[in-house]
């Protein structure tokens, strides 16, 4: 009887985790399609890193 009522306990854990999988990967793939919220260009990105870079350490290409 115990083991029964794991296994359902178990399921159900499973159904509501693939539940929430499913609304995550939802949400990334229309926000993917529609454009990042705040994203920045890759060009900046670099520039910041850069920036913060100790005189030592090797910067990215300019290109």
């Amino acid at each position: 009887m115990a083991l029964q009522a794991d296994e359902t306990k178990d399921q159900r854990d499973a159904a509501s985790i693939a539940a929430e999988a499913r609304e995550l990967f939802g949400e990334w793939a229309a926000e993917e399609e529609a454009g990042y919220k705040g994203e920045i260009p890759w060009e900046e990105f670099k520039r910041e890193i850069n920036a913060a870079r100790p005189p030592h350490s090797r910067p990215f290409r300019k290109d």
